[in-house]
């Protein structure tokens, strides 16, 4: 029988698998690798660093640290010691430290980790901001200089607290998804089943770990099963895409997970050099709603280099079940469905082949265990090929949100998703979200987030600021817009767009495709006094006519 904790298992690992398990490129350096044996090693360093700085066990540790085999070695290490890691964003280079630490003081505060682990020209900053408090700063220097033996691992049971996931969200208003070494463990076997994971398989990734996709279906998927991962830096590769196609060349790699933007990206920047992309048995769609002009494009695209249609494959994943909900089964790619246009505006499904249709992908059938039910606005079962919110339950549910007392279950334990979408042939399709949530480039930002901070810039009227998301066909997702009041003259609008702009990517490192600057009562808002997203959007767009 498999081991029932994560530390558990990649020790019992570290004893068979003597080859290496994670591969590190980043441009114009030597590729790293490490093998469990090696890996646990750097882990019992941090471990051990850990106790010397009397972190308890069951404390939060959060990891703001670059990309990598360091990054990681940390991460496990927190899990041998007994603490709850959580992978956070590392500061870019566009972003100004003030403010990308004070957009997370808030959390620090609600959720008093144990430990903040940082670069040191990070550390002096966020140790003054946090004097007050006995939060522990560390920096990754720190750990080389733990001279003592390292201790035996800090024993865990399958249901003590493995992580936090913190949702996607770029302000301090992050919720910790905790889930346990059990619900992890189960949904990656469950997973890997499904995959049909074998010692052949070589997963190759981008995605930043402090994504659930990156996390989960990349780096633990890997730890947990045995398969090796090629992991390159996500800032270098948005910079050179190709990379990827070549570590796949290089390695053999045969399973890769994309958000739909990057499809896109891949297939407008395809090099002269071609790489071999015949060993991929799955390009895994995921994190933003799948579009059928993305799979057309990238395999029209990539034809040539081996790509074929049942390689393209489509989850509907979140932290909250831990990855993976549904997948497309393999060796069949995804079906498609063309639906009425009109009719799905209003909830209902109606498929047809001529008129104005919209042709949308499957996001496949639910793993073992998950059961699905579609409902509407009351809550009670959706009638068939009816739109309702995605309601979900399965065998590795989270453990709620760390220091939140917000629940989404129903009385019957059901999961509500707060998405959108209906299952047709047993296969489920997901259109969008009830929330204010935008996904831009595989990015969640929450409109809300994005106007208090708009808000706050000189010159722009407070609270008389809206944001949301537009669909950019060509670049297949979604485009941030924002409208901000202002008493100033229109010779000054100008300045002031510039300097929202440079807020926006100070903060969020993100760049607004619009940026429209308003006089007074141009904002609409409700009788309530609310900002109405709605009725904004349906105005800009008539201005601008698109």
């Amino acid at each position: 029988m498999a081991s029932q904790t994560f530390s558990a298992r990649i020790t019992e690992h570290a004893h068979t698998r003597r080859t290496p398990i994670l591969y590190f490129r980043r441009y114009g350096e030597e590729e790293q690798s490490v093998t469990y044996e090696e890996l646990l090693a750097q882990a019992r360093g941090f471990s051990e660093h850990l106790r010397q700085a009397n972190v308890a066990k069951g404390e939060v540790v959060l990891l703001f640290l670059p990309q990598g085999i360091e990054s990681i070695s940390a991460f496990i290490g927190a899990i041998l010691h007994g603490a709850i890691p959580s992978f956070m964003p590392s500061q870019t280079d566009r972003q100004d430290p003030e403010l990308f630490w004070g957009t997370h003081e808030k959390l620090f505060r609600k959720i008093r980790p144990g430990a903040i682990l940082t670069q040191p020209d990070s550390a002096p900053r966020v140790s003054r901001m946090l004097s007050d408090t006995e939060i522990k700063i560390l920096t990754n220097e720190q750990i080389a200089g733990t001279n003592s033996a390292p201790q035996p691992p800090v024993e865990a049971t399958p249901d003590d607290v493995l992580l936090l996931q913190h949702s996607s969200g770029t302000t301090g208003l992050k919720k910790g998804v905790m889930l346990s070494h059990r619900a992890v463990l189960t949904q990656l076997d469950l997973y890997a089943k499904s995959l049909e994971l074998s010692d052949e398989d070589c997963i190759v990734s981008w995605l930043p770990l402090y994504h659930d996709m990156g996390l989960v279906a990349c780096l633990l998927l890997s730890l947990s099963q045995g398969t090796p991962l090629v992991l390159l830096d996500p800032f270098e590769w948005v910079l050179a895409p190709m990379a990827l196609m070549e570590s796949i060349q290089d390695h053999s790699g045969t399973l890769v997970w994309l958000p739909n933007f990057a499809f896109n990206h891949l297939a407008r920047t395809k090099s002269g050099e071609v790489h071999d992309l015949s060993s991929v048995r799955a390009f895994i769609n995921c994190s933003e709603p799948c579009r059928a002009s993305s799979f057309d494009l990238f395999l029209e695209t990539f034809r040539d280099w081996g790509v074929k249609a049942e390689q393209l494959q489509v989850c509907y994943a979140m932290a909250e079940m831990v990855y993976a909900a549904t997948q497309t089964p393999l060796h069949k790619g995804p079906h498609y469905l063309e639906v009425d246009t009109d009719a799905l505006t209003e909830g209902r499904v109606a498929i047809r082949s001529d008129g104005s249709t919209t042709r949308l992908v499957s996001n496949g059938t639910p793993l073992p265990t998950v059961k699905i039910l579609i409902a509407d606005s009351s809550g009670k079962p959706a009638p068939p090929l009816a739109v309702g919110e995605i309601y979900l339950k399965s065998d590795f549910m989270f453990s709620g949100y760390y220091k939140l007392e917000e629940s989404r279950f129903t009385h019957d334990g059901w999961y509500r998703t707060r998405d959108m979408g209906f299952l047709h042939h047993g296969e489920l399709y997901v259109l969008g979200r009830l929330d204010d949530l935008i996904i831009i480039c595989g990015k969640n930002v929450y409109a809300h987030s994005i106007e208090t901070t708009v808000s706050g810039v000189d010159g722009v009227h407070p609270g008389r600021v809206v944001a949301f998301g537009i669909e950019d066909e060509k670049m297949a997702t979604r485009q941030l817009v924002i409208i901000a009041e202002t008493k100033l003259p229109e010779s000054e609008y100008r300045n002031l767009r510039e300097r929202i702009n440079d807020q926006i990517v100070a903060s969020f490192d993100l760049t607004p495709h619009t940026v429209k600057v308003v006089g007074p009562n141009w904002v609409v808002k409700t009788t309530s006094g609310k900002v109405s997203r709605e009725a904004n959007l349906k105005k800009f767009l008539q201005v601008v006519n698109v």
